[in-house]
């Protein structure tokens, strides 16, 4: 019985340790720029995403960062205000327009271009 006890308090104790780094690993990208004090910054992660679009007699739907969305519901603080071929223009919290397009990804700037 104590062998049993025994061998339930040693892996007990090995689940509760915290997982060692290994010393062999190369450093990452990250920690290289850390030991160097070089800045860290990393590109902006996209906002949103236009994956796909499905088009139907009265059905207009939109997959953007994954989530389904129709016209009039919201996505990350945007709402959809139009799906058409190829393309979904959001407004964005400001009220500033976006226009999605498959295959690209938006960053950082609104589309000014109806301004």
């Amino acid at each position: 019985m104590k062998g049993f006890r025994l061998s339930v308090l040693t892996t007990a104790l090995l689940v509760t340790l915290p997982a060692l780094a290994d010393p062999t690993r190369p450093p990452s990208p990250a920690e290289i720029r850390a030991w160097l004090g070089t800045e860290t910054r990393t590109p902006a992660e996209p906002r949103w995403q236009l994956q796909s679009v499905m088009l139907a007699d009265e059905r207009r739907i939109a997959v953007i960062n994954g989530q389904r969305v129709r016209i009039g519901e919201s996505i990350d603080q945007a709402r959809v205000i139009d799906i058409s071929p190829g393309q979904v223009k959001l407004e964005d919290s400001d009220g500033q327009p976006v226009t999605l397009k498959i295959g690209t990804r938006f960053t950082a700037q609104p589309d000014r271009s109806g301004d």
